[in-house]
């Protein structure tokens, strides 16, 4: 049995579940127990904190810490899922912009106040 503890980051790949990652190291490793430290949705890539054996012990110091996230994203169309994957069902033609605009729509996802 391999008695392995520690942390181990993992630039998680685009398709892929945190859990799906959890599992592929879980069996690699022959870990008993593995967890991570914050669920990316499977369309991001970024960091993944797993924690293996008794590191997992440690899950709460990173789950409540502030966190940062960079995102691309296009604004002003939208799509029959809701996200990147689907077919674009509207798109408004923009021909000028101003700064509020931009916050105003980043807002909306978040309820962040610029």
């Amino acid at each position: 049995m391999n008695k392995m503890d520690g942390i181990i980051l993992i630039d998680k790949p685009q398709n892929k579940t945190s859990h799906q990652v959890v599992q592929i190291i879980k069996k690699k490793l022959g870990a008993r127990k593995v967890g991570h430290a914050g669920t990316l949705d499977p369309l991001a890539t970024g960091l993944l904190i797993i924690l293996v054996n008794k590191a997992t012990k440690l899950s709460n110091f990173f789950l409540n810490k502030d966190k940062t996230y960079e995102v691309v994203g296009q604004l002003f169309i939208e799509t029959d899922t809701g996200d990147i994957t689907g077919q674009i069902t509207k798109k408004e033609k923009i021909k000028h912009i101003e700064l509020t605009q931009i916050h105003q729509a980043i807002s909306s996802f978040n309820n962040t106040t610029y």
